[in-house]
């Protein structure tokens, strides 16, 4: 890992810092340490020397003995820790007994030199370079003021190792403080600035796997403390952008989700890159099927494909309007662009968006406007069309009986209430398309009692059989009281128009699903299935020939559905050819409504 890296390279920097700091102080040892200790070693010698002189020039001139002599030599030589020999002449004669470790080998030359009063220094060589070497110093010793013989100073080779040793003792000291300072000023910068850069690149990989609570401790003043106060402000900056992104794409994802009109996006090679609800709707697609697929292969419609290649081709708007495919057959009305990545990117273009709207229940409303306005006109010039006929007839023909004018003016007065029914159940339907009455305040009713008396009011006793059948402790009804009982006499009044008079109408109410469900049932000629899902639409017949023949508006319906539908029930017919019909609705309970039951 890096920050291992880093360490390492550290680590390494100081040991080569103290591995070049050891080869000066070697090498600086290396020059100097013979020096110092040649120094050293002479000033020493001399001093003892002097020393020792004077003792000898004592003997000498008290004329002790031989023997006297060799003892004073070897105390001195326990004292000093040196090897000394005392020679009687030129030629390096050693007298017996007065050495109290007789050299092997004495330079004529230091023996000259010391015979003529001067101090002489010899550095003994040895072939073993491993081992050290002794210093020997040639010393003159006068009696009267004459060099009565020469002291031969030799250093013993454990007192030579002692020197040595205490020569590099602060060289020793030195390299191990070197060393323990390195140690330290590793560890220190581990510290110092190791563990925080690790900190800080923790930091910035955490920031960049999306953790951007993380923060920085405070790392002080220094350049490193001013980094991660950067990282900090930068993933604090960060977050609050990356919050403002998720609240405008949060933003803009619930307006594509609940927008009306459908949307879609491609890539520059006709693939499906986004679509939202609303277009999965219209386009009746499966979203994780359909997205990456190209445009052909999710089968919507040639003309939407050619469309979107003339708007990638010409850089210009294309709209246009199609029907889907089976079963929807859905009318949907297409504008086409091409989006651009922004000025960021140089004006590229990106994709094209696709929006679609759905003009299936406009262009519906439209067919049921011109049928409606065709059925008026249609449903409105027959008895118009009777009364000028009839009229026309009673104006020109004076020699008319009786008989034939009462005949005329009742089939001018048929058509005119035929005409007002009309115009009152248009009145009707106008008023409950917008609503009102629907929101007013309402007072709970008994069903039960509305039934009865809506059965007593439209039938005579033994005109037609029409069996109850009502659920005991059936609860009220949140509702306007009036216009339930017109839904009970379009529907009772549709059975018995449409019922051969033996047959009986079977009305039944209960409870369901929290619910109230009636059921008006009759045994006429019933409904075709194709048929049921238009019969509640304003002027459909069934049979038109026998709805005029009976006198029905084509309008009962319409107004049942508007009816039940504005106070939150659901109407629907149930029917065979040939075997009669059912028409079901359902209405709340007032406890259901929020009513007192």
């Amino acid at each position: 890992m890096p920050y291992v890296r880093s360490r390492s390279q550290l680590i390494l920097i100081n040991l080569g810092l103290l591995f070049l700091a050891t080869l000066v102080l070697l090498g600086a040892w290396w020059v100097n340490s013979d020096f110092v200790l040649e120094v050293t070693t002479r000033q020493h010698l001399q001093r003892v020397g002097r020393l020792l002189s004077y003792e000898l020039q004592t003997a000498f001139h008290h004329g002790r003995s031989d023997q006297q002599i060799q003892d004073l030599v070897f105390d001195l030589s326990s004292l000093t820790d040196l090897e000394l020999s005392l020679i009687t002449d030129r030629d390096g004669t050693l007298k017996e007994n007065w050495s109290s470790h007789p050299p092997k080998y004495l330079e004529r030359e230091g023996l000259e030199q010391a015979y003529k009063g001067e101090n002489y220094f010899q550095y003994l060589k040895s072939t073993d370079f491993t081992q050290n070497v002794p210093w020997r110093l040639y010393f003159p010793v006068y009696v009267d003021a004459k060099v009565q013989t020469v002291l031969v100073l030799t250093q013993k080779t454990s007192e030579l190792e002692k020197d040595f040793v205490r020569s590099r003792a602060p060289y020793t000291l030195l390299l191990t403080l070197i060393g323990f300072g390195t140690i330290f000023m590793s560890i220190l910068l581990m510290n110092k600035i190791v563990r925080p850069l690790q900190e800080l690149e923790t930091m910035a990989r955490r920031v960049a796997d999306g953790e951007l609570e993380r923060r920085v401790r405070n790392l002080g003043e220094n350049e490193l403390g001013r980094l991660g106060s950067a990282i900090n402000d930068m993933a604090e900056k960060l977050a609050k952008s990356i919050l403002r992104f998720k609240e405008e794409k949060n933003k803009l994802e619930t307006i594509l989700e609940n927008m009306d009109d459908g949307l879609m996006v491609f890539n520059l090679n006709c693939r499906l890159e986004l679509i939202n609800k609303a277009a999965v709707d219209i386009l009746n697609l499966e979203r994780e099927r359909a997205l990456g697929k190209s445009l052909p292969e999710l089968l919507i419609h040639p003309d939407l494909e050619d469309w979107v290649k003339a708007a990638i081709e010409e850089d210009n708007p294309v709209g246009g309007e199609f029907q889907s495919r089976a079963p929807a057959r859905r009318h949907i009305q297409t504008l086409i662009a091409l989006f651009k990545r922004g000025k960021e990117a140089g004006e590229q273009e990106a994709g094209v968006i696709v929006l679609l709207r759905d003009l299936t229940q406009l262009r519906r409303l439209e067919q049921v406007r011109q049928d409606f306005v065709a059925n008026v006109s249609h449903e409105l010039r027959t008895p118009v069309t009777s009364i000028r006929a009839l009229a026309e007839t009673l104006i020109d023909e004076e020699a008319i009986s009786p008989e034939d004018k009462e005949r005329f003016l009742r089939g001018i007065l048929e058509e005119s209430k035929r005409m007002s029914h009309i115009v009152n159940d248009l009145l009707v339907l106008a008023q409950l398309d917008a609503g009102k009455g629907f929101n007013d305040p309402s007072r709970p009713f008994s069903l039960p009692k509305l039934i009865w008396e809506t059965v007593s009011r439209l039938f005579s006793p033994g005109e037609r059989r029409v069996v109850i059948n009502i659920e005991g402790n059936l609860p009220r009804v949140a509702a306007e009281e009036d216009r339930i009982r017109q839904v009970l006499i379009n529907l009772l009044d549709n059975a018995d128009k449409y019922s051969p008079p033996q047959e009986e109408v079977i009305i039944t109410a209960g409870q369901k699903g929290g619910q109230i469900e009636v059921r008006v049932v009759d045994h006429g000629s019933g409904i075709p299935h194709l048929e049921q899902d238009r019969i509640f639409e304003r002027f459909y017949r069934v049979d038109k020939a026998h709805s005029r023949a009976i006198g029905g508006t084509g309008l009962g319906l319409s107004i049942v559905r508007r009816i039940v539908e504005g106070y939150g029930g659901e109407v629907r017919v149930e029917s065979e050819a040939g075997q009669g019909a059912t028409f079901i609705f359902t209405l709340p309970s007032a406890s259901q409504a929020g009513g007192i039951s």
